[in-house]
């Protein structure tokens, strides 16, 4: 028994990089970004703002942080919904080229995004 393999059962291993791909990469890469820098952001701020208070509080199993001081050890993550909007809009272009792909599937992966 011979199997022999044709053009349809091979799977599509090249990834053009047109406007789709690298508006999807973008977004991408602006999630990541943005997660990372809030996450340093968290782990630098949220430190100073608990050692404060404990050094104010008389009690080492309550330890409350102020709430300024919280707001300004978690910023909004604005750039992380910028990417998220990026990779939402490339799911409408097409594939290959420039033009708006706005069949079922493709509105679909935008709108779940």
């Amino acid at each position: 028994m011979t199997i022999t393999y044709t053009m349809t059962t091979m799977p599509d291993l090249v990834i053009p990089f047109e406007p789709r791909a690298l508006m999807s990469l973008l977004g991408i890469v602006t999630l990541v970004l943005e997660v990372w820098k809030v996450d340093r952001n968290w782990d630098e701020e949220g430190e100073k703002a608990y050692v404060g208070a404990a050094k104010e509080s008389k009690s080492n199993t309550a330890v409350v942080i102020p709430p300024k001081d919280l707001e300004a050890a978690f910023i909004f993550p604005t750039a992380f919904l910028v990417g998220w909007v990026l990779y939402a809009v490339a799911n409408l272009i097409a594939v290959t080229g420039y033009s708006l792909n706005l069949l079922g599937n493709t509105a679909f992966a935008a709108a779940a995004s």
